[in-house]
């Protein structure tokens, strides 16, 4: 085992805190050359993120904003709940210990840890990036992009475009619409489509793939199955370490 997945391993333990873990991964990666991997490469903001004094801000606290492009998150440990409502403010909720900050029509938020729900209007751009936590989405229609360590992914009423990789935790979707979907997970898919989805889909997966769709241009192999649902309007590319399913939902559903 890795250095960082032994931190992480501690912090999932409970034999160290979130503060104490975002610390460690701060020290081993200032102790590492420059070269790093893409992958941990938003680690990057923690040395000056983790040493910022938090000792003015509430530890529990709501607040509202304007209108944004953008909703940009930086996390260590701790949930986020994004809702989808036809207000055009964007209001946020924190349990915990974050820094909230406007520039340039992005809205910023960087969490040592705690629970973020934030609702925004639905058709909006949203990155996420922290080292573990469960993510829940509900009536969002715009480009997410979440990357992860370690924690579960859940959405429901969704449109547009995801792209999500988790290292460790499993994936449950519902979209009525989409444009792209690329998910990489350790974990299990489960992808709930319309059964008029027009796509071109890829899937590779560690355990077994079942799709309920009939697909043209169909390609199955062992653990890999590509073809196209109706037309290729869209694209959706998995890769799973477990198992991935593809739920036909009709329009009764």
């Amino acid at each position: 085992m890795n250095e960082r997945l032994r931190i992480l391993k501690l912090l999932e333990e409970g034999k160290i805190n979130a503060e104490e873990a975002a610390r460690l991964l701060e020290a081993l990666n200032y102790g590492e050359s420059k070269k790093k991997s893409r992958y941990w490469g938003f680690f990057d903001f923690f040395p000056n993120f983790i040493h910022e004094s938090f000792k003015d801000f509430d530890y529990e606290e709501k607040s509202k904003f304007g209108k944004k492009e953008k909703i940009e998150l930086r996390g260590v440990s701790g949930d986020i709940e994004l809702i989808g409502t036809d207000d055009e403010m964007i209001k946020i909720q924190k349990r915990g210990l974050a820094r909230i900050s406007e520039e340039d029509g992005i809205l910023k938020i960087r969490a040592v840890s705690g629970t973020i729900i934030i609702w925004t209007p639905p058709k909006i751009d949203i990155e996420l990036k922290s080292v573990s936590g469960n993510l829940t989405m509900e009536n969002i229609e715009g480009r997410v992009t979440f990357h992860s360590v370690a924690g579960r992914v859940k959405g429901k009423n969704l449109s547009g475009s995801l792209y999500c990789k988790v290292a460790g935790g499993d994936i449950e979707l519902d979209y009525r619409r989409i444009e792209e979907l690329n998910i990489n997970s350790g974990g299990d898919v489960i992808l709930h489509l319309p059964e008029e989805t027009t796509a071109e889909i890829e899937i590779t997966a560690g355990g077994e793939i079942l799709c309920e769709f009939e697909l043209k241009e169909e390609i199955n192999e062992r653990q890999y199955l590509k073809g196209i649902i109706n037309s290729p309007k869209a694209k959706v590319k998995i890769n799973a370490g477990g198992d991935v399913s593809l739920i036909k939902r009709t329009s009764g559903d």
